[in-house]
Formats: structure tokens, C-alpha cells, sequence
């Protein structure tokens, strides 16, 4: 490659601020039954699409209401600069208008002295509202509609994103039949020819194919520590030695997956208080389950194994920080009284959020080193993370 050549890509690549793809389900497609499509001059080589509003990647339908997107859409055309009257439109399912812009802030050409063609980047953020949604159906979708001339005319490209429950009542629907009526020449240019709408075609395209999308899944990471500054350590009998956690049938945790949690450790019980129980909290403070000890613990000289069973009900999740919290308290006395143990699970981003905030500091308000029972330290003892055996069964 010339000098002079990777300046004009590295100062293309530079404009058109390139993103990466973390919504994962996204179907990506022409717009169905569209007869403006002998006007298009842009063909779709490659699309990102982007939730702002995460860490790490999500499904197209975990999306909500008022979440930011950005998509991407890359090719090749046959307009040679960025038309001044040119606009583009962001539609609901519904067919509203969600978004609207112009193409001098979004699109970018250059012409490419390989291929002898020219190259686009297109970068449009938006915010989804109720517009794209069929709560009821689950069904979300937007659709990106670019137009060359003033006054939404002269089609440049018109591409359709949904789920996949929106896709599959799309396909199975009899009339009108899913397709387009242009083929895509793959070079700005399309013949007039109408054409299904499916995979086997190439006409239906897919962000599963993305690196954040199909990654290998690595055994699950999970930590484990006191709950933090709880008085009630003063009369814990219970010193937690490790903590287990088998997810059934998952390769990634998230909401409605099915937990067993095992915690082994020493007691200075002797046998399982028949008046005791136990609450599992969510990450907003909340019980998501409870139950009586006699169900889930066994004392045997001086040892214990706590066996509990619970589904990882939505409120122990923040999405959109990627966190991930419960607790599980156990009483040894009625009406939930006479704290046993309390200790917090985690991933390892909510872990590291506690650990570094200042305030309320991350501490226990006993010293959870010293063995039972715990002694008070009134100033307060900083707390230790430990991993957890976390397998996925």
C-alpha cells in the first residue's frame, strides 16, 4: 500500500469513528416489498449495531424503552459525495417516525483505489421508544430508510432490523409474503427481481456472526464475601469455608436461571434450629426466595452444608451496568431473628464497584478472620472477596 493510500484509509477510518456490535438476535434485511428500491445506490456490505447503554453485549429482544443505539452500516455505492439534501429516517414498527437527520452529519464516502469504487460508512444513533415495541408480542424493530433528494424522495437504501420473533412472523404470515422486489448487485447497484427474504438466500443477515455474539463461553466467575456492614455479625454462629454454585442447562448467567448454592463452613450449632430460616435478597434489597433451615442445612460435628435451591429472579440484575447480586441470610430464631450468616454472591463487576466505593466503605463490622464468635471491631474490618466454584451443570 502506498503512502499516500493509507492516509486516505486511515483518515476514512478516522471519520467514520468505527463501532463494534454488542446487541446480539439483531435480523438485518432490505426493506420488504419496497418498489423504491430501483432507486437504491447502496449496498449493505456490513452492519454494527451498538446498545450504548451496556457494558457488555445484550439481546435485541432485552432491549427496552429509551435504551441509546448506534448503528453502522457500511458498503459500497455509486454516488461519488454525500448528497447536501439528503436525509434519512428511523421508523417504528408501527411505521412512525422515531428519528430523522441529515446525511452531511452521518454519511461518509470515499472512493477506494483498489476496488476502483466507492466506499460509505453511515453512523446514526437513535433512542428507542414505545414506537418500536409490540410489548405484547415481543416484537421490536426499527427500520433505517435513506433518501438522496429533499423532501424524503429518491431512495438510497432501505434496511429493515427485528427479532427474531418479528422475523418468524414475518416468514410464517401468508400475505403480504416477506421479500424484496430488487436483487442486490453488490456494487450500488440492484436488478429488478423479486427474491425471498431468508437465510438460505443471503438475503436475511444476522449480528450473531459477531465476535461479542458467538464467543467461546468460559466457565462462569463469581465471588463471594460477608455482607457488608451488618451488625448482626455479632451473633453469627456460622464461619462460611467455601461457596459452590451449580446453573442448570445455561452457558451464561441471566435472569431465570435455575441456581443450587452450596456453602460448607464450621458452626458452633449443634443441631439445625427447627424455628430458623433463611432468605435469599436481590441486588435492589428485595426477597426473591425464602425457606426454613431444616429443608436446606446439615450440622455433623461441628460442619455444615447449606444446599439451596432459587431461581435468579430479575431484580438481582442491573443490565445495564452488567451486574450480577444476591444474598442469602439464615436466621436461628423466628420472625427472622438471631442472624446465623449473611454472606453476598457477585460477578465480578458489581465486586469491584463495591470495592471501590468510598462510601458506605466496604467493610464488615466484625472480623471475620478471627473464628466464633466474631468479634466487633467498631471501626470496622475490610472486607476480603473470595472466589466462588461456579459451574454450569
Amino acid at each position: 500500500m502506498s503512502a499516500i493510500l493509507f492516509l486516505l484509509v486511515t483518515a476514512f477510518a478516522a471519520q467514520s469513528n468505527a463501532i463494534t456490535t454488542n446487541v446480539c438476535g439483531v435480523n438485518w434485511y432490505y426493506c420488504p416489498r419496497d418498489p423504491g428500491c430501483l432507486t437504491y445506490t447502496m449496498s449493505v456490505h456490513s452492519m454494527e449495531v451498538h446498545a450504548n447503554d451496556y457494558t457488555g453485549s445484550v439481546e435485541m429482544d432485552k432491549l427496552k424503552i429509551g435504551n441509546s443505539i448506534t448503528i453502522q452500516v457500511s458498503g459500497v455505492t455509486t454516488i461519488e459525495k454525500v448528497p447536501v439534501e439528503g436525509s434519512y429516517r428511523i421508523y417504528g414498527i408501527n411505521g412512525k417516525n422515531v428519528a430523522t437527520g441529515i446525511l452531511t452529519d452521518t454519511l461518509k464516502i470515499n472512493y477506494n483505489t483498489t476496488t476502483l469504487q466507492y466506499d460509505f460508512v453511515m453512523t446514526v444513533p437513535f433512542t428507542l421508544d414505545s414506537d418500536n415495541f409490540v410489548v405484547a408480542s415481543k416484537w421490536n424493530e426499527w427500520t433505517l430508510d435513506v433518501f438522496q433528494q429533499k423532501s424524503g424522495s429518491d431512495e438510497g437504501m432501505c434496511v429493515e432490523f427485528a427479532d427474531n420473533e418479528y422475523v418468524q412472523y414475518e416468514i410464517a404470515k401468508p400475505s403480504p409474503k416477506f421479500e424484496d422486489l430488487c436483487v442486490d448487485n453488490g456494487d450500488g447497484t440492484f436488478k429488478n427481481q423479486t427474491i425471498a427474504i431468508s437465510e438460505a438466500l443471503q438475503t436475511l443477515h444476522t449480528t450473531d456472526t459477531k465476535p461479542a455474539c458467538h464467543a467461546p463461553k468460559q466457565p462462569c466467575d463469581l465471588k463471594w464475601d460477608w455482607c457488608p456492614r451488618d451488625p448482626g455479625c455479632k451473633t453469627y454462629t456460622m464461619d462460611v469455608a467455601s461457596v459452590e454454585t451449580d446453573i442448570k442447562g445455561v452457558t451464561a448467567i441471566k435472569a431465570g436461571d435455575a441456581f443450587t448454592v452450596i456453602v460448607r463452613g464450621t458452626t458452633s450449632m449443634v443441631s439445625v434450629p427447627v424455628a430458623g430460616s433463611y432468605r435469599i435478597y436481590a441486588l435492589n434489597g428485595g426477597n426473591v426466595a425464602t425457606g426454613v433451615l431444616s429443608d436446606v442445612l446439615v450440622i455433623d460435628k461441628g460442619t455444615f452444608v447449606m444446599t439451596i435451591p432459587f431461581v435468579a429472579a430479575s431484580p438481582c440484575f442491573d443490565t445495564t451496568k452488567n451486574w450480577f447480586e444476591f444474598g442469602i441470610d439464615v436466621f436461628q430464631a423466628k420472625s427472622g431473628s438471631d442472624e446465623g450468616m449473611c454472606i453476598e454472591i457477585s460477578n465480578p463487576t458489581y465486586n469491584a464497584y463495591e470495592m471501590d466505593q468510598p462510601s458506605p466503605p466496604f467493610v464488615t463490622d466484625c472480623d471475620m478472620t478471627k473464628g466464633l464468635p466474631f468479634p466487633w471491631v467498631a471501626a470496622g474490618v475490610p472486607e476480603i472477596t473470595h472466589d466462588v466454584t461456579c459451574k454450569f451443570v
